[in-house]
């Protein structure tokens, strides 16, 4: 028989296989730039140079790997540790590639480059966001706490 408990868990997990998805559609919408260079995603100027010198305007995607290699280049020792907790944020369709969309997503989300790392690096380590948590999950991990605590999560339906 099925709990409430397992029924929740599957709904939660659900949800998050919906985030997934919704953020590949999106980002193959993007992806398909209809004569537009892929580096045009990137709304932030210093972004989208970085993005243009490291790999060319017209690369939609790069490996994970190739990607880290360059956030390391940049900001060495800050990141030394951070790669799993970067690529959480920066790959967040989850196919071990880094595209200019997701790029863009995420400097919208944590402000212009450079900056955008260690803020995002911040705001993690202190506790101050809690990444992709669907609205159910969001709500039962708030049920047992006091009223006026919060949690900030990243919406899968409006993302930046």
């Amino acid at each position: 028989p099925l709990t409430v408990t397992m029924w929740r868990d599957q709904r939660i997990y659900l949800y998050q296989l919906d985030f997934l998805l919704k953020q590949k559609i999106d980002q193959f919408a993007a992806l398909f730039l209809q004569g537009r260079d892929a580096a045009q995603l990137i709304e932030d100027y210093d972004g989208q140079q970085l993005w243009i010198n490291a790999f060319g305007s017209r690369i939609t995607m790069v490996p994970w790997h190739v990607f880290w290699k360059l956030i390391v280049t940049q900001f060495g020792s800050i990141v030394q540790n951070e790669e799993k907790t970067t690529q959480l944020f920066l790959d967040f369709t989850r196919n071990n590639y880094v595209s200019a969309y997701e790029f863009s997503v995420f400097l919208k989300w944590f402000g212009v480059f450079p900056q955008s790392l260690p803020r995002m690096l911040d705001a993690v380590h202190g506790g101050l966001i809690s990444g992709f948590v669907p609205a159910l999950e969001a709500k039962m991990l708030l049920e047992e706490k006091r009223n006026g605590t919060f949690l900030i999560r990243l919406s899968k339906t409006r993302p930046g």
